[in-house]
């Protein structure tokens, strides 16, 4: 009962006290993306399951955020989506979903290019 700490009684220190998991970006996107994030955050890495916020990151940053994922990768994505979608690898799936989206739009906007829709053959029937 003299205050002091019995050293002895203290578990052995481990070899892994201190380090967190670490699962490195697996698909293009998302290592593109830990790429924007490491600079705009200026920390060292950025793993799969890293929060944007946790990492330093704040409304003026999201906002940066967005604009460079549109200048980089051509995506356009609200800021709101960077709010409510804070982890590297969900963000990058939406961001591909994205991707994936537009592409489907655009092929469907060209195939209207080449092919009168319903609307304008019954326009053209009715003149």
């Amino acid at each position: 009962a003299t205050g002091k700490l019995d050293r002895n009684s203290l578990p052995a220190p481990s070899d892994h006290e201190g380090v967190e998991d670490f699962s490195a970006p697996e698909t293009e996107t998302e290592k593109a993306l830990a790429l924007l994030w490491e600079s705009l955050l200026k920390v060292e890495r950025v793993g799969r399951e890293d929060n944007f916020f946790a990492l330093g990151g704040h409304s003026l940053k999201v906002i940066l955020l967005a604009a460079k994922i549109k200048k980089t990768l051509g995506v356009k994505i609200e800021v709101k989506d960077i709010f409510s979608i804070s982890e590297l690898s969900l963000l990058a799936e939406f961001i591909d979903a994205q991707v994936q989206t537009q592409s489907i739009l655009n092929d469907l906007t060209e195939s209207d290019k080449n092919e009168p829709s319903k609307n304008k053959k019954v326009l053209f029937k009715l003149i």
